[in-house]
């Protein structure tokens, strides 16, 4: 008959003084996890054992009192750290010698190199059940009292991990010490020790990314980034007539251009399809009709509104100031220019032929670009030619060059004119007359040159003194509506020779002298593009 060393406790206990000798021990000497207060509770209830058993359990003590203990093998009470011995040999406290606390530390007793190997401390066959006095598991476990990853003390709580970052712990001097951060992160050398902060918003990133200053590389920070001025959430977005904004083609802030809104009065403008009164200004849109018409005329010149724009009296189109008259022609603004009323440069020299430029007028002045249905022409260079020989002379070829501004192109140009101006003293007597034009005269063939425009009567200069003034025009055909905004003006170089023919309009190429042109050119006046 086999008795768990519970019950034997129990019964010394309780029947006799003999097992007070401090031979019998707890349930184990050796293994920690034995001595918990389940132990106790089944030792308790051992004792309803019979009386024939509580004798053999006595006779038993007693007779194993002077060396084996039902224990397990000897273990000396002095070298074990599981076990208080003062508590676990107190015949009258059950509780003590089973104490949790004061018999076993978990951490001693489950240390895989201090501890008893559980098949050494308990003999499951002599002294006590394997799975109450010693838990092979928690005793011997080598997982749990070693695992580098999980060290916790369950009695103390304290506990370490081992896993750490790149940088956690990597000492430096500078920054170049430390491991390569990712992409908009930058690294930092703090008090000697390996950091990182994120890189400043706008450090280019990725190849066209910027940092957004919180680690992420995006395409842009603001609409300034953008080709179309629009950055949401980080990325580009195309240009659309509704996003606030002045972008694309727009003239203003989503109107004009490729919009299906047009602008309002006040608003930017490039032609008048821009503008809801269809009416565009200085590339400004205003009120129905032209806003030169609130404008006062130009102090220098007395222009009004622009060459060609619909008018119904005088005023619309200027004033009346020195040579220059503008008035109402049909419906639509016009210039007459004054006989014997203006300034001359060139001249006072002897030659076969003598030339001189008149000036102020022609007075630079604003003309409406072609609108797609009406062609558009402007005068700007006027000349004197006086014919010292005595042969009739008749002009032919004249060399010119084109000065360019506000965007112009040679190529917006398509043609010259050429005028005989009789000298009408008013703008109602018509007194020029168009003999001669040029296409695409800067362009090849003609490379700046008027002509031929020797076979007309209107090219005579008369022998023996004789003079005739010309004018010179700059044309622009419907097509070149896009014009506004740019200014065009004509000049003869100081070492250019016109061309003559000799005694009628077949005759020879007049070979003579010719003087006048100063050195500062024959320089025309500007045009001005509306």
């Amino acid at each position: 008959m086999r008795l768990s060393t519970a019950s034997t406790l129990f019964m010394c206990l309780s029947l006799s003084p003999a097992c007070g000798d401090g031979s019998v021990s707890t349930a184990s000497d050796s293994g920690s996890d034995a001595s918990s207060g389940t132990t106790a509770t089944e030792s308790e209830s051992s004792g309803q054992a019979s009386g024939s058993t509580a004798a053999m359990s006595a006779t038993e003590s007693e007779s194993g009192s002077g060396g084996q203990t039902t224990a397990g093998p000897t273990t000396d009470p002095s070298t074990t750290d599981a076990t208080a011995g003062t508590d676990s040999t107190d015949p009258t406290d059950s509780t003590d010698s089973t104490d949790s606390t004061d018999s076993t530390d978990s951490t001693d007793s489950t240390d895989s190199t201090d501890s008893t190997d559980s098949t050494d401390s308990t003999d499951s066959t002599d002294s006590t059940d394997a799975t109450d006095s010693t838990d092979s598991t928690d005793s011997t476990d080598s997982t749990d009292s070693t695992d580098s990853t999980d060290s916790t003390d369950p009695t103390t709580g304290d506990s370490s991990d081992s896993d750490s970052s790149d940088t956690e712990g990597v000492v430096c001097e500078d920054p170049g010490d430390c491991p390569l951060p990712p992409t908009c992160v930058d690294a930092v050398c703090l008090g000697g020790t390996c950091g990182t902060l994120w890189s400043q918003a706008g450090t280019p990133c990725d190849g066209n990314g910027l940092c957004d200053g919180n680690g992420e590389c995006v395409e842009c920070l603001s609409g300034e980034d953008c080709p179309d001025g629009m950055c949401e959430d980080g990325l580009c977005v195309d240009a659309s007539c509704e996003d606030g904004i002045q972008n694309g083609n727009e003239t203003d802030v989503d109107c004009g251009g490729d919009c299906p809104q047009k602008c309002s009065d006040g608003e930017g403008c490039n032609d008048n399809a821009d503008c809801q009164s269809n009416s565009c200004q200085d590339n400004i849109c205003g009120p129905e009709g032209l806003m030169c018409l609130n404008e006062p005329p130009d102090p220098q010149t007395g222009q009004g509104c622009p060459l060609f724009s619909e008018c119904s009296e005088f005023s619309d189109c200027g004033e009346f100031k020195d040579c220059q008259q503008w008035y109402c022609d049909s419906g639509e603004c016009a210039l007459n220019t004054l006989s014997n009323c203006w300034d001359t440069v060139g001249g006072n020299c002897v030659a076969g032929v003598v030339l001189t430029q008149h000036v102020n007028p022609p007075v630079d002045k604003d003309f409406l670009a072609p609108d797609g249905v009406d062609f558009r022409e402007v005068g700007s260079l006027t000349i004197t030619v006086q014919n010292n020989t005595s042969d009739d002379l008749y002009l032919d070829k004249i060399p010119l060059q084109l000065d360019l501004a506000g965007g112009g192109s040679k190529f917006d140009v398509d043609g010259l004119k050429l005028y005989q101006d009789f000298g009408g003293s008013d703008f109602e007597t018509p007194g020029d007359f168009f003999f001669c034009i040029t296409g695409d005269p800067f362009q090849f063939p003609a490379n700046g040159v008027l002509g031929p425009c020797g076979g007309s009567s209107f090219a005579r200069v008369a022998k023996n003194g004789g003079t005739r003034r010309f004018v010179i025009t700059v044309a622009f055909e419907k097509e070149k509506t896009y014009i506004a905004g740019r200014s065009y003006r004509l000049r003869l170089d100081a070492n250019a020779v016109l061309n003559f023919r000799v005694g009628g309009t077949l005759g020879p190429d007049y070979e003579g002298t010719q003087c006048g042109v100063p050195n500062s050119d024959f320089i025309g006046a500007w045009v001005h593009a509306k």
